[in-house]
């Protein structure tokens, strides 16, 4: 009798947003346009509390960071645009830490 092993592997991704104080949701927002993209995409953080900074990075689907880096996030809409033609087609997590506690993770869908 032959016997074939499969292994199924599940991946959660959870998108949270928090604030240091629990009991107020969050003043700021973080977005991502466009999504999914072909050769670039902004991320839009919208900040009404005071000037902080923003720690980014992005990750493919094996874990290789493709982006990190230190951002100073001003009051009202922040665009931070990116370029991404040579990366390759596949599913990416972005990370964004704000100096606040505020956390957000977004998929990113490269075409």
């Amino acid at each position: 009798m032959n016997t074939c092993l499969v292994n199924f592997y599940w991946f959660v991704i959870l998108t949270k947003e928090k604030s240091i104080n629990s009991d107020t949701p969050s003043s700021i927002t973080i977005s991502l346009r466009p999504n999914s993209v072909k050769s670039a995409f902004d991320i839009i953080i919208n900040n009404t509390q005071q000037k902080q900074t923003a720690q980014l990075s992005i990750a493919n689907a094996q874990g290789r960071i493709s982006i990190s880096e230190n951002r100073a996030i001003n009051v009202g809409n922040n665009i931070l645009s990116y370029n991404c033609a040579n990366w390759a087609s596949g599913l990416y997590m972005l990370k964004v830490v704000l100096a606040d506690g505020t956390r957000k993770e977004l998929k990113i869908v490269k075409q």
